[in-house]
This record gives structure tokens, C-alpha cells and sequence, in this order.
């Protein structure tokens, strides 16, 4: 079978399109740098381009180049040629807005939203299955947004455990939701590691 063939118009704004490849590719400006510090991963995701195992070959970035990644997105902002973000990933103490463009707050279930492939509703795709508060196949989406997001939006149940007195609780709240085990423990307090450093 034969493709269809493209109109005048779609000719036009392909052409002009490639044209416009051709000078990024000439001029490559660096816009995104994505920065592997594990290969850590058991899942196997068949979209996924990384090469994580579950044991992997090489070492997870030691706690010590953490700060060295820190400082130089700091540094890199502040020379200001590329644009360089830290994401969400967790509360930062004095690299707060300085790292990023916002400071911390994880944002699941309060501006974001989600649906897995089996139809679970959720919150961000990296938080795990036992914080999903029902299924499109039997549920209506924006009843479950407005009425069963409350653990996501009222986040004083992770005060436990090194959360309970911590003194930078309210302004991280526990850390990202993707951050907690099956049994709502916290995995990994970024300000912890900075301040073992």
C-alpha cells in the first residue's frame, strides 16, 4: 500500500522544519543534560533506553560527588550559558533556590496526576502501587482527584520514624511520595546525605 500523498502545505512546513534541524544540528546548543548517578533497577522496562540491572556492573555515584553534582548545577546557573534544574527529587536545605528554579515541594497528587497502563489512579508514575486510590475501569477520575487524595495532600502521616523530629519536616513534609516503601518508610532523606557529608 502506498503512502498518501503529502499536500502542498505539509511539504512546505516539513521542508521548512528540516531546514530548521539542519542549523540545530550545526549550532548544537547543549539543553538538557540528564546525569545517571545509579544503574540500580529491577524493573526491566521495555521503553525504558537505560541499562539498569538489579545488580549492576558498575557502582551507584558515592554520597561524596553528591555535593559536586550540587555545586555545579549552582555553579552552572549562575554562569547562566545552559539552563540546569535539579527536578523534584527532594528537600535540599541551603541549596534550596539555588539548584532549581522552584524550591522543593513534591507536587503528587496536589497538580499532578496519573494513570498506569493497567488503569490504577495515582498520583507521579514513580510512586509505588500501594498509594494508588482507585482504577478508571471502575472509577470516576475526578471523584477520586477530589475526594481520595488525601494522603497526598495532607502529609503528616510521614512524620515517623527520622522524619518525626525533624526540625526541616514542614518545609519538606517528608520528602517526594516516590521516596516511601510499601510500608510508607522513608527510602532516602537528601538532606541527611548532605549534612553526612
Amino acid at each position: 500500500m502506498k503512502p498518501t500523498p503529502l499536500t502542498l502545505r505539509k511539504k512546505i512546513a516539513l521542508e521548512l522544519w528540516r531546514q530548521k534541524q539542519a542549523i540545530l544540528i550545526e549550532e548544537h546548543p547543549l539543553r538538557q543534560l540528564f546525569w545517571e548517578c545509579t544503574l540500580r533497577c529491577d524493573l526491566k522496562c521495555r521503553h525504558c533506553g537505560s541499562d539498569c540491572k538489579m545488580q549492576p556492573a558498575s557502582k551507584d555515584m558515592p554520597k561524596e560527588d553528591f555535593l559536586h553534582v550540587l555545586d555545579y548545577i549552582k555553579r552552572t546557573r549562575e554562569e547562566g550559558e545552559i539552563r540546569v534544574d535539579y527536578g523534584c527529587e527532594g528537600f535540599l536545605g541551603n541549596y534550596e533556590g539555588e539548584v532549581r528554579n522552584l524550591l522543593y515541594s513534591c507536587q503528587a497528587g496536589i497538580t499532578v496526576g496519573g494513570v498506569m497502563a493497567d488503569g490504577a489512579i495515582g498520583a507521579c508514575t514513580s510512586i509505588r502501587a500501594d498509594y494508588h486510590q482507585g482504577n478508571i475501569y471502575e472509577d470516576d477520575f475526578m471523584e477520586v482527584w477530589e475526594k481520595r487524595f488525601a494522603p497526598y495532600r495532607q502529609r503528616e502521616w510521614k512524620k515517623t520514624g527520622e522524619c518525626a523530629d525533624c526540625k526541616y519536616f514542614r518545609y519538606c513534609q517528608g520528602n517526594g511520595m516516590h521516596l516511601r516503601d510499601t510500608n510508607k518508610q522513608l527510602l532516602l532523606c537528601h538532606l541527611k546525605v548532605i549534612s553526612s557529608i
